[in-house]
């Protein structure tokens, strides 16, 4: 899931209270949703008796219930039988995944109209380019970055942290880890992406295009997935539409191989 990601932690580290805490060599995570909700996890998305035990703990000392989460359906059931807990599925949680190759190439019939989009770009800017974040001026791409919020996402809070986190992400050497692209038309930045490479997924954490500018979100899609997959690396995950019905379309016109449904295990207060 994209929640227990590095590059996933950083992006959301101050608007969700990310924190992490180590013991006996267990990473162990505690955040907030979207939707408020304290949640605990292991950084490796298994849970053994004693992990229970420690994560419990941290939540009495909150006072609070122990959210545990993000789980599959399968470890959420199995857990939930073995601790007592209460298995939920949340909403808007959902992971997509893609198939990198078809994301690289947008071959076949299904993509007919991503490719359209992308012949409309082409058309318009011959002298287009998709360079690494680090070669594009830091004055230019912060225009673009702060034209972007302005135009599409200004006021709202989960957003500006985003785009916040963006600009500082941006500004660290090495980015944190992570690998971000921008796609230049006329010399000047008109979407960029950044994400992560982690066993043989690629997970896009943020992506960003003009919409006045035909095909640029299709070219920046194509473009950061075949810059960072291949060798190994079969699978895009896009993330969550957080259960907006724009972004679920849009995910879903890609065409994704599977959702990744997330479930919380919770245990009220009285049982920790």
């Amino acid at each position: 899931f994209c929640d227990l990601t590095p590059g996933n932690l950083l992006v959301w580290e101050d608007y969700l209270s990310s924190c992490c805490a180590e013991a006996d060599g267990r990473l162990y995570l505690r955040f907030r949703r979207l939707d408020g909700r304290l949640c605990y996890m292991t950084a490796d998305g298994e849970i053994t008796e004693k992990d229970l035990s420690r994560l419990a703990a941290s939540a009495r000392a909150e006072g609070t219930e122990l959210c545990l989460f993000p789980l599959s359906p399968a470890k959420a059931e199995a857990l939930a039988a073995a601790c007592g807990g209460r298995v939920t599925s949340v909403p808007g949680t959902t992971d997509y995944l893609y198939d990198a190759e078809a994301l690289s190439t947008f071959h076949g019939h299904r993509y007919n109209g991503q490719r359209n989009h992308i012949n409309k770009f082409l058309s318009l800017y011959a002298d287009w380019a998709c360079v690494p974040a680090a070669e594009v001026d830091g004055d230019l791409l912060r225009e673009f970055l702060d034209r972007y919020f302005a135009q599409t996402v200004a006021g709202a809070p989960a957003h500006e942290a985003e785009h916040a986190a963006t600009c500082r992400l941006l500004s660290l050497p090495g980015l944190g880890g992570m690998c971000a692209d921008v796609l230049l038309a006329g010399g000047r930045p008109v979407a960029m992406a950044m994400g992560e490479v982690s066993g043989d997924t690629l997970y896009v954490h943020v992506e960003k295009a003009f919409r006045e500018v035909p095909g640029a979100y299709q070219m920046i899609v194509r473009e950061f997935t075949a810059r960072h997959t291949g060798d190994g690396v079969r699978y895009v995950n896009r993330e969550e539409d957080d259960g907006n019905e724009g972004l679920r379309t849009a995910k879903e016109a890609l065409h994704p191989v599977a959702l990744l449904e997330k479930c919380e295990v919770l245990l009220p207060a009285e049982k920790l």
